[in-house]
């Protein structure tokens, strides 16, 4: 078994801050977890419930991975985005062009690699991958979080994860981006990113079989 981590980053240069629209997230999206970025050998697992019942799962469900997930642990979630820029003596929220310019080129890069198969053969013998993808938009200034019904209105983020639901030729379903402060990279790589993924190298020392082969526990 091999545990693969891949970076897909687009850099971002904006003269003011990007600024999200946020609210609390509702039971489904707090329960409910199915991101497409991290793919395992199987594409569903079969969990027993009783002596005669089994429940099909994606691999990130089956193995409870959202309770170690920087993203899903969070309690809010960002459902729109916005650039500020200077208008005259203004400030004004600019969105042409802003979403499909940064959103749409990573969607593509990451639909591009994502693997058809996560079984590849090494000296004739067959390995199986756990291939995490980590689509990531690194600005050079500022992120700020807006929520109106919030004590505080906007407040001051270093990583800021935007999930949106896309239907465009072959990108379907939802996709989750990681927008990140310059000034925060090292932070959000080296505790959320890498403890995300020291944690999935755990579950696959600890259930190698059970990863191979679809599930059953």
């Amino acid at each position: 078994m091999q545990v693969i981590a891949e970076l897909l980053i687009e850099c971002k240069d904006f003269q003011a801050p990007l600024v999200f629209l946020e609210r609390a997230k509702n039971e489904r999206e707090l329960n409910y977890s199915n991101p497409a970025e991290y793919c395992f050998p199987c594409t569903d697992y079969k969990k027993k419930l009783d002596a005669t019942r089994y429940q099909s799962m994606p691999g990130f469900r089956y193995f409870d991975l959202s309770k170690c997930h920087y993203y899903y642990r969070d309690t809010i979630k960002a459902n729109q985005f916005v650039k500020v820029v200077r208008k005259s003596s203004q400030w004004v929220a600019n969105h042409d062009g802003v979403h499909d310019g940064i959103i749409m080129p990573l969607a593509k890069a990451f639909q591009t690699r994502r693997p058809s198969s996560n079984r590849v053969y090494i000296n004739d013998s067959t390995w199986s991958t756990v291939h995490l993808f980590f689509p990531i938009v690194l600005v050079r200034n500022r992120l700020l979080g807006c929520n109106p019904n919030a004590e505080q209105t906007l407040v001051e983020r270093g990583r800021i994860s935007y999930v949106r639901e896309l239907d465009s030729g072959l990108l379907k379903g939802p996709y989750l981006f990681d927008f990140v402060s310059f000034t925060s990279l090292d932070d959000y790589v080296n505790r959320e990113l890498l403890g995300f993924a020291q944690e999935v190298v755990r579950v696959v020392e600890c259930s190698a079989d059970i990863i191979r082969g679809g599930g059953n526990r």
